[in-house]
């Protein structure tokens, strides 16, 4: 009998023990229960490991990696995918949380357009769990040239179909690693399909490289010219659209 989880859960994690639980108790919530929660932890000095020991021992579901140095968010993502049994991999940071019905929403929906990428919209939060009033909305569809100028794709959103995707590889690179696959993705098959409601809550944490909008930028930009290999005006023409909208939402717009 094949025993094979419908999703695999993929978070990194590093110094999280502030976050980590409510993390994985959204997890545990789900409506639908066919999943595997694979988190690696990438060197914490903290108590994040001893808190997922815990959940571990509790949920046969959820299984814990400890990398033997710190590799950075990339690399610790791929290692999960790496051993993942699910047909379709989701992604969850360690310090973000789904709503209940997240994963049997965008199952069903993704069924029903036969979606390879899905992805939903989100709210975000403080580090104490309060609503900022700012929410992303994902449109119903985003092509690749639309991901290049609206990079509107939250990670802890997606859901992708692994059998039918790309390698699911992310680079090393300080921050944007998910953007890089998402491009890649849309490049090779097409659209992600975006669902308009707010499945998942993104935690805005003081010090983090995304929340340095410069650093982020300057990644974007990375991502413009070595990764997708844009030619200049081309990559002006995207990165200017692209700090156009991501203005929109870091003043708490909701901008489709």
């Amino acid at each position: 009998m094949d025993d094979r989880p419908t999703i695999s859960i993929v978070t990194p994690t590093f110094n999280s023990q502030q976050f980590i639980d409510e993390t994985i108790e959204s997890v545990v919530n789900q409506t639908f229960p066919d999943w595997e929660l694979i988190l690696v932890d990438d060197g914490s000095t903290d108590s994040t490991v001893d808190h997922v020991k815990r959940w571990e021992s509790e949920d046969p579901r959820i299984h814990l990696i400890e990398n033997e140095r710190n590799l950075g968010p990339g690399p610790s993502r791929n290692k999960a995918v790496d051993i993942s049994r699910g047909r379709y991999v989701a992604y969850l940071d360690s310090d973000d949380v789904w709503l209940p019905s997240k994963l049997h929403t965008q199952l069903k929906h993704m069924q029903a357009h036969d979606a390879i990428f899905s992805f939903t919209s989100y709210e975000i939060m403080d580090e104490k769990s309060n609503d900022l009033g700012r929410q992303v909305i994902a449109p119903p569809e985003l092509s690749y040239e639309e991901l290049l100028q609206n990079t509107v794709i939250g990670c802890l959103t997606v859901v992708i179909d692994s059998d039918r995707s790309p390698p699911l590889l992310m680079p090393d690179i300080p921050s944007r690693q998910p953007l890089v696959l998402w491009l890649k993705i849309l490049r090779e098959t097409g659209p992600a399909f975006g669902i308009d409601e707010i499945l998942a809550r993104y935690r805005v944490r003081a010090g983090s490289i995304s929340s340095d909008k410069v650093q982020a930028a300057k990644q974007v930009w990375r991502v413009y010219r070595e990764y997708e290999h844009l030619a200049l005006p081309t990559a002006l023409r995207y990165f200017l659209s692209y700090a156009f909208r991501s203005g929109f939402r870091n003043i708490g717009l909701r901008r489709r």
